[in-house]
């Protein structure tokens, strides 16, 4: 079982509210879950925190009948979704804002990835990854497990055992995934 979980929501100072949404991270688990070995070399690319900005999908919330509407469950540590708005996907991830953000909408991103509802959001993240770094490589076929060797597993503290995951975090609704 694979789940995506939404967190938000942050006020722009040009007027746009927006949040994150964990569902490229997701994709990437169900596949290394499912027994995919080509994704375990990304997966094992994710050395902290830094590294989810790739995984993790900006979504916008707009007003009530904006094309695209999205469905998605909140997370714990999200606020609800403002009375008479709708969230939709931005295609991008927090990797790579949209060009249109000003220079203060991107200060208040980064504000909002460093604040510490986000950090509590990313550290859960951080531990999924952990958790599927430690369980995918035994049910690997032979050219897979030969494939996930070119990227070791980071012999980072976060990574194998976990006690410096909260150090590192200050530092720096779900879906059922297809089986195959």
């Amino acid at each position: 079982m694979c789940a995506f979980k939404t967190t938000c929501m942050a006020h722009l100072p040009s007027g746009l509210h927006f949040c994150i949404n964990s569902q490229p991270l997701d994709d990437l688990l169900c596949q290394v879950q499912a027994g995919r070995g080509l994704h375990l070399p990304d997966l094992r690319m994710i050395h902290g925190p830094e590294d989810l900005r790739r995984h993790m999908r900006l979504l916008w919330l707009l007003p009530v009948g904006a094309d695209c509407a999205v469905d998605e469950p909140l997370h714990r540590f999200s606020k609800p979704v403002p009375p008479g708005l709708t969230l939709v996907d931005s295609g991008h991830t927090f990797h790579r804002l949209p060009e249109h953000l000003d220079k203060r909408d991107r200060e208040v991103m980064e504000q909002f990835w460093n604040s510490s509802r986000c950090r509590a959001f990313l550290k859960e993240q951080m531990e999924r990854v952990r958790l599927a770094l430690n369980t995918a490589s035994p049910h690997l076929d032979a050219e897979d497990r030969y494939l996930s060797e070119w990227f070791p597993v980071p012999s980072t503290p976060a990574l194998t055992d976990g006690k410096n995951l909260e150090e590192e975090m200050q530092a720096g609704g779900s879906r059922a995934c297809p089986d195959h």
